[in-house]
């Protein structure tokens, strides 16, 4: 396999090689004609590039009565980032549905952990979510008899964690009063699926 080596001043060199395998036919690479450049790679992206995406897809269903936030089973996604300045975009939908009775309302977040063991809230840089938080509320429109009350609650947020660690983010819920509360099916029949995707964007 023939190739090209550019040495460095100091000693070490770069290679341009050849494919591995014989391509369908022969290729052409361009070098800019009116403008540097410089050759991005996954350790050296281009600040904005999505360097890779993780995604938990839920189909199944979640019943509880909890008043406290508890865990939303299958709703969790984790991430490796590959630089420590990389952002990550969480992205979630939640199709979820409570009983009316005293007002009856649903609250979920979303919650994260580097060492995917001690999870914390994201603080948000503003008060514009509940209590400064990745909070999102979900008002019930129908008593425990009607079908059609299923909503969808949803974030976009670009966190910053910092860090190499590999990060777990999951979905809590609780009911604000009493009564039951569903992810993915209402109180009567209707049925639906939630997703948490994960976007690592170079910093």
């Amino acid at each position: 396999m023939s190739s090209i080596k550019l040495k460095h001043a100091s000693g070490n060199a770069v290679s341009i090689a050849a494919p591995e395998s014989n391509p369908a036919s022969d290729r052409t690479l361009y070098v800019p004609s009116n403008a540097n450049g410089t050759i991005l790679t996954t350790t050296s992206p281009k600040a904005g590039n999505i360097l890779q995406v993780k995604q938990t897809y839920k189909s199944d269903t979640f019943t509880s009565e909890s008043a406290s936030f508890v865990e939303v089973t299958g709703m969790k996604c984790s991430i490796t980032p590959t630089s420590s300045s990389s952002k990550i975009l969480v992205t979630a939908n939640v199709h979820a549905a409570g009983e009316s009775w005293n007002y009856g309302v649903v609250v979920f977040k979303i919650i994260y952990a580097s060492d995917n063991t001690n999870y914390a809230d994201i603080a948000l840089p503003s008060s514009g979510s509940t209590n400064g938080h990745m909070t999102q509320q979900l008002y019930s429109n129908g008593n425990s008899n009607t079908e059609h009350n299923q909503s969808c609650v949803s974030w976009s947020y670009l966190h910053s964690p910092s860090t190499t660690n590999e990060i777990g983010y999951k979905i809590q819920g609780r009911i604000q009063n009493t009564g039951s509360w569903w992810v993915n099916r209402s109180a009567g029949t209707h049925y639906s699926t939630s997703s948490i995707t994960l976007m690592e964007v170079a910093g």
